[in-house]
């Protein structure tokens, strides 16, 4: 007949006999050869980062992972410098716009396209250029050489420009002679 007696286990050759250590200073693990069966035990799990050596597959996928990775950085890092070039062009254009308003307010006035017009005087050999909207004068000076040629209305019959006026929409080419219907036959005879 065997007892429901707890019986106590010798601890293995070699190691030492455990000692009564205080409650407050027993370890967190004990090994079940070294538990005492009146004592209570709690054993809670817990995660810890610790080292492991990988194996020749697990290498291989984090080199791969990795010169992913370094061609990511620098695909982003040229994106980021190109994005830095667009800002600052954007941050110099606005700089640009602010001068120019500044100088506006500043003085008052402002540059724009204006209709003007220059008047070749043939009389007394000057050209003077002059604004349409109030007729100031902007420029006054001697006529070049070119200027005092006078267009004669000539056009020049080797120039590549069509004559002026001949807006007759003939399919027929430059230089190409244009024949009735009747000639045209005796011209492929």
């Amino acid at each position: 007949m065997e007892t429901n007696t707890p019986t106590k286990k010798a601890a293995p050759k070699g190691l030492p006999k455990p000692k009564a250590q205080p409650r407050s200073s027993r370890r967190a693990i004990i090994a079940p050869e070294q538990v005492e069966s009146d004592e209570v035990i709690k054993v809670k799990p817990f995660i810890r980062d610790l080292e492991v050596i990988l194996s020749r597959e697990e290498v291989e996928d984090a080199s791969n992972r990795m010169a992913h990775l370094v061609h990511d950085y620098d695909f982003q890092e040229h994106k980021f410098k190109e994005q830095a070039k667009l800002n600052r062009s954007v941050l110099a254009d606005m700089t640009s716009e602010i001068r120019k308003l500044s100088n506006t307010v500043s003085n008052k006035t402002a540059y724009r396209d204006i209709a003007c017009e220059q008047v070749l005087n043939y009389t007394t050999g000057r050209v003077t250029e002059r604004r349409t909207d109030t007729g100031e004068v902007l420029s006054e000076r001697d006529m070049t050489e070119s200027e005092r040629q006078r267009d004669l209305g000539i056009e020049d019959e080797f120039s590549d420009d069509p004559p002026k006026g001949d807006e007759s929409g003939d399919d027929a080419s430059e230089g190409e002679p244009v024949f009735d219907d009747d000639e045209s036959d005796e011209a492929a005879e």
